[in-house]
């Protein structure tokens, strides 16, 4: 009896970034985002646009989601800080924590070392109810260049006024995140369920 013909292995496709999800729907967006690029003139238009649509569902689930601002007020000052510097360390950051007793405004340097891609950055963090001042931008602008460092960024449990968004949009080198942001971040970079981890976090800086 004559040997029958393998049939081709049927490719699985995208289903297995299920796998990826809940707690890392950053790289599940990645993966789909490779996927499209490496097939996009391939295929039909509607698996492109159920690709785009697979993209929409995951960030409106598991990213976009907010978190109530007072799981960052119930912390200490310290404690904010070290969460805040668990995040950059998920993003691929040498991190280090100043000294309590002089910072020189500064709670966290974060870098990045690789060639090409050499970052400097600087974080503040606030852990406040009392919205943040165009002061407190001026004074992290001044921290940034005596520095000498590719960014300063200010996170804070709270908002920031006005005037201190302005004077950050007019200025490439400073960064503002305020609850939402940060709650976003943390569930890009840690999955949405972070929140039940926080312990965790800080105790591994």
């Amino acid at each position: 009896m004559a040997a029958r013909p393998q049939k081709n292995q049927v490719w699985e496709g995208l289903t297995w970034i299920i796998d990826l999800l809940p707690h890392s729907p950053n790289e599940a967006l990645k993966a789909l985002s490779a996927y499209f690029s490496a097939n996009c003139q391939f295929l039909p238009d509607d698996i492109l646009n159920a690709i785009s649509d697979c993209g929409t569902m995951i960030r409106a689930r598991y990213i976009d989601k907010l978190h109530p601002r007072q799981i960052f007020l119930d912390l200490s000052p310290i404690d904010f800080e070290k969460l805040v510097a668990s995040l950059y360390q998920a993003m691929q950051y040498k991190i280090s924590l100043t000294k309590r007793s002089y910072d020189g405004g500064v709670d966290i340097y974060a870098e990045k070392t690789a060639v090409a891609s050499k970052e400097k950055l600087v974080i503040q963090c606030k852990n406040y109810t009392s919205t943040i001042s165009v002061v407190e931008i001026r004074n992290l602008l001044g921290v940034v260049s005596h520095t000498k460092s590719t960014k300063g960024i200010l996170v804070t449990s709270s908002e920031f006024s006005p005037a201190a968004i302005k004077l950050a949009n007019e200025n490439p080198r400073i960064e503002l995140i305020n609850h939402k942001d940060l709650s976003k971040l943390f569930n890009e970079h840690h999955g949405p369920y972070w929140i039940y981890k926080i312990e965790n976090y800080i105790r591994e800086i």
